[in-house]
């Protein structure tokens, strides 16, 4: 839903100063979340988390340049906003991630960089697709 209404309103219009609305509740893990090793595009393995009411993923700027030969596209919004934060959004990443465990069940999706963010967030439906 939060995709399809990003997608929905391109840059340029006078939507690009709002922020996007998201249901995302964290900025950085807790201690005694549920946690899974990934690797995203076959290179780099980190420890992700998930955010039980987060509508998108989202990591922060070292995730970016950890990553090669990976684009930051230019994103609708410029600012994300949380329940009572409003955060800066620095672009989005198309990356392929799998568990680092069961290599070959890989997926591709979106993850948005936020300098605000600390660790690697996943929404819930990424979360699911990593079970299978």
């Amino acid at each position: 839903m939060c995709i399809q209404y990003f997608l929905d309103n391109p840059p340029g219009t006078d939507k690009e100063f709002r922020a996007l609305k998201v249901g995302n509740k964290k900025l950085k893990a807790f201690t005694k979340e549920s946690s899974k090793n990934v690797t995203l595009n076959n290179d780099l393995e980190l420890e992700s988390y998930l955010d039980e009411s987060a509508c998108i993923s989202i990591a922060g700027w070292d995730l970016f340049n950890s990553l090669k030969d990976v684009e930051l596209k230019t994103p609708s919004y410029h600012r994300i906003q949380f329940d009572e934060n409003i955060i800066p959004c620095c672009g989005y990443v198309e990356v392929s991630i799998c568990l680092t465990k069961k290599k070959t069940v890989s997926f591709d999706t979106w993850i948005f960089i936020s300098t605000e963010v600390e660790d690697l967030l996943f929404c819930k439906g990424d979360w699911k697709r990593l079970k299978k």
